[in-house]
């Protein structure tokens, strides 16, 4: 079961999670159905969670090989833009600044 995917531009990976509370009144949840986002490997048939933490995150969407996504992880826990780098399988907050 999934919900809000997304699929890599090669068309090899899809994003997903499988749950959402995007449409929920509270904020900041962290019980059980705090969505996570999955990346799911067509060609191969095996799904990895790729955020593993309390917070929720979700909405995915491509770029290139970066996978971006809404979560209210960090010291806030404010909703922001995150980065999953699919390559280097780390996650960073984007800080908005142009380079």
């Amino acid at each position: 079961m999934a919900s809000l995917g997304a699929i890599s531009p090669d068309g090899r990976m899809l994003a997903f999670t499988t749950a959402t509370t995007d449409f929920s009144s509270w904020k900041r949840y962290r019980g059980g159905m705090a969505p996570e986002i999955w990346l799911y490997d067509l060609s191969k048939g095996t799904a990895e969670n790729v955020t593993q933490n309390d917070a929720s995150d979700s909405l995915p969407m491509w770029y290139g090989t970066t996978l971006y996504f809404l979560s209210d992880r960090g010291e806030y826990e404010r909703r922001n833009l995150w980065a999953y780098d699919t390559a280097k399988r780390t996650t960073r907050q984007v800080d908005g600044v142009q380079r």
